[in-house]
């Protein structure tokens, strides 16, 4: 084999490793980008989830007493309510409307709380 030979493989070989070399490194960098994003998306989704969590424990903090009293046994204690009527001492209708009056309540919160995430989505989109 002659030097020119030997030199023109040996550039070519070197050539085709360098941008092997940047194909994979683009690859990597595509991989990192890509779970950085699911990453920053699912911090994004807790700290909403969490934001949301708060306000409806403040709201559920402001209902009337016994309203949230109901509410708390139902739910947090998953009594029945029969059993929260013999408890409280109170009827299983009252029961019924307190539940109602709570969750009447608390959809309202989580619909002002999408709302208000909606509206800065809307100002951000609309800003750009």
């Amino acid at each position: 084999m002659s030097l020119d030979g030997y030199l023109f493989i040996s550039l070519r070989n070197r050539i085709f490793n360098h941008h092997q070399q940047l194909l994979t490194r683009k690859k990597h960098e595509k991989a990192v980008m890509l779970s950085m994003t699911m990453v920053t998306d699912t911090v994004g989704e807790e700290l909403d989830s969490k934001q949301l969590n708060e306000k409806i424990r403040e709201r559920i903090g402001r209902l009337p007493p016994k309203c949230k009293d109901v509410f708390l046994l139902s739910r947090e204690e998953r009594l029945s309510h029969k059993e929260i009527a013999e408890r409280l001492n109170i009827s299983i209708n009252t029961v019924d409307q307190h539940i109602q009056k709570a969750l009447r309540v608390l959809r309202e919160t989580v619909n002002e709380y999408n709302h208000s995430i909606i509206s800065i989505l809307l100002m951000l989109f609309f800003s750009l």
